[in-house]
Order: structure tokens, then C-alpha cells, then sequence
């Protein structure tokens, strides 16, 4: 209201004052600016007084415009809030239906809330490591957060989780768990984790800080054909109970099978894999077939003829000191 009043009476000095006319100056005496009344101190205060004004008009519209902004923002993050919530109340309901209603209602929240997408993943990650409910539906709901996460991890996902955190730790998996064709980003955890039947990994890409598959257990098959495990990759103690693919599988870094138990065959064809490979107190029950190591950089690479039951690291020694004698 005042700011009104003051320009008010700015324009009314300004429009009460008289303006002489150019005529009524003698023009031998007149300066360029004095027949405007530009030198006349009212006219002047008029001007400072409505530029004044100008300038609190647009400070106070700024003022506005981000209170309002921050209202929304407000408003944004509490109703998000109130989602997340009734998402997370959904996932632990007794009924199956419900929780995969929440499942869907969690993934949806992660898709549109960049800021809080990891939390709302740790929820999903979280189901899977506890214990599975002894009813049914059960695996349904687990099956379909395993590919809800794995349609986020795809290359051509329209909104990618790949860069997110998955603490699969103790986790336990539905009857058949496809993370083919997965790339994970960052730091990610299989240790302990129980698959119960297949697990299938094709052509997954592993480019993290570190792979722990430490104490996994896979009843089924275990598919990594064609695995890109370019971070150092921990097998340690890991149970595989039925046939192991990793044809054309590549180990980029580290990879340590110390300690594992194979149940079935290992199939390895045109595997690629570092001679630092660490099968010290694997046990293999079934044969192995077809991998070939990566020597010293600008070596060739040898060939690994199949390897019957029961076979040890004893035999892959003798294979890596007749190749490194050459």
C-alpha cells in the first residue's frame, strides 16, 4: 500500500508541474536540456521516485514468483513423501496382491524422484533378502521385482538404475532369476545370496568397484555366457549345484574361485580369463571344457583342452607352466 501511495504521488508531481515550452527560453541562454524542464527538481524527484517504485515492483514480483516456486517444491517433496510411504506399507502387506501393487507403485516413485531413486531400490533390495513368506503368491512377488529391476538395468531402459547401489546380500531368489543382459554401474553384492533354481546372467556387464558372489548358492543352472566381469570378481566359497556356462565370459580383473564347489560341468568356451585366476581349493565334480587363458600382455593365448571329472588346479599348473615355458 504505501508503495502504491508513493507512486501515486510521483505521477501526480510529475504531471502537476509545469513544463516550459522550448519558445519561452531565450535561445542565446538556453542549455540543450533546459526548454524540457529536465533541470527541474520535481520533475527530477518525480523520476527518481517512480524509478524507485519501478524497481520495488520487480523485487516484490522476484519475492512472489520464488515463494511460489518453493510452495510447489514444497509440495512436490510431500506428496512424494506420502508415495514412498504408502509404497513401502503396501510391500510389507500380508496380502500378495497388495504387496505387488506396492512393488509397481515403488518402481514408478523411483522413475519419477531422481533424488530419493536409491532409497526407493534399497526397498525393493530389501524384500529380496527377507525371508520368503510361506505362501502363495510369494513368488510372484519376487519374480517380479527381479524383472522390474532388471527392465531398469538394460542398456536401452528409458530410465536407468544402472548406477545405482543393489545390496543383494543374503538375498533370496525367486525359482528363476534372469539378470540377463543387466549392467551394473557401481557397487553391487551377490555375498550369501540363494538361488534356488536358474540363475541366468547372459551377457550382464559387471563394471563396478567390486563382483562379490562370496557363499552364493545356485541349485540350477548358473548362466554367465558371455559376462563382461570387468572389475575384480569374488567366487569365494560359492556353491554351484548344477552345470556353470561362463562361454566367452571375460574376466577383467581379479576373479577368485578359491574355495568354490561346481556340482555339474563347467562349460568355459572361449572364456578369457586372467592367469591370476585363483582355483587353489575349488572342487570340480564335473568336467571342464573348452576356456583358454589371457597370458602377459602381447602373449597369444592358449587353448584348454576339456578336463575330465573331478579335475583340480593341479592340472590347469601344469597347463600354465607348459604354456609359459614357450
Amino acid at each position: 500500500m504505501p508503495l502504491m501511495a508513493l507512486i501515486g504521488w510521483g505521477n501526480w508531481v510529475a504531471l502537476a508541474t509545469p513544463i516550459p515550452s522550448p519558445a519561452s527560453v531565450p535561445l542565446e541562454t538556453a542549455s540543450p536540456t533546459e526548454g524540457y524542464g529536465f533541470t527541474n527538481p520535481q520533475i527530477m524527484a518525480a523520476a527518481i521516485i517512480a524509478g524507485l517504485a519501478l524497481v520495488g515492483v520487480i523485487v516484490t514480483q522476484v519475492w512472489t514468483y520464488r515463494r511460489f516456486a518453493a510452495e510447489q517444491r514444497h509440495s512436490r517433496i510431500q506428496l512424494l513423501t506420502d508415495r514412498f510411504g504408502k509404497a513401502a506399507e503396501q510391500i510389507g502387506h500380508d496380502a500378495p496382491a497388495v504387496r505387488l501393487a506396492g512393488v509397481y507403485a515403488m518402481a514408478s516413485l523411483a522413475d519419477e524422484w531422481t533424488e530419493q531413486r536409491q532409497q526407493c531400490v534399497d526397498v525393493l533390495c530389501a524384500y529380496l533378502r527377507l525371508p520368503p513368506r510361506d505362501q502363495d503368491g510369494e513368488h510372484e512377488v519376487r519374480k517380479t521385482v527381479v524383472h522390474t529391476m532388471r527392465e531398469h538395468l538394460l542398456a536401452e531402459a528409458p530410465v536407468s538404475w544402472s548406477r545405482l547401489d543393489f545390496n543383494f546380500a543374503g538375498a533370496r531368489f525367486p525359482e528363476s532369476a534372469n539378470f540377463g543382459g543387466a549392467q551394473f554401474l557401481r557397487n553391487v553384492s551377490f555375498h550369501a545370496a540363494r538361488f534356488p533354481g536358474h540363475a541366468d546372467f547372459r551377457n550382464a556387464v559387471f563394471q563396478c568397484l567390486e563382483l562379490d558372489f562370496k557363499g552364493a548358492e545356485i541349485g540350477g543352472t548358473a548362466n554367465f555366457n558371455g559376462v563382461h566381469f570387468l572389475c575384480p570378481t569374488w567366487f569365494t566359497d560359492a556353491v554351484f549345484g548344477s552345470t556353470s556356462w561362463f562361454v566367452s565370459a571375460t574376466f577383467g580383473g581379479d576373479t577368485d574361485f578359491n574355495g568354490a564347489e561346481f556340482g555339474g560341468s563347467v562349460l568355459m568356451g572361449a572364456a578369457r580369463m586372467p592367469w591370476g585366476l585363483d582355483l587353489t581349493t575349488s572342487k570340480f565334480a564335473g568336467a571342464a571344457a573348452g576356456a583358454y587363458f589371457q597370458g602377459p600382455e602381447g602373449s597369444k593365448q592358449k587353448d584348454l583342452p576339456v578336463l575330465p571329472p573331478n579335475w583340480n588346479v593341479s592340472d590347469l599348473a601344469k597347463l600354465e607352466s607348459k604354456y609359459t615355458s614357450r
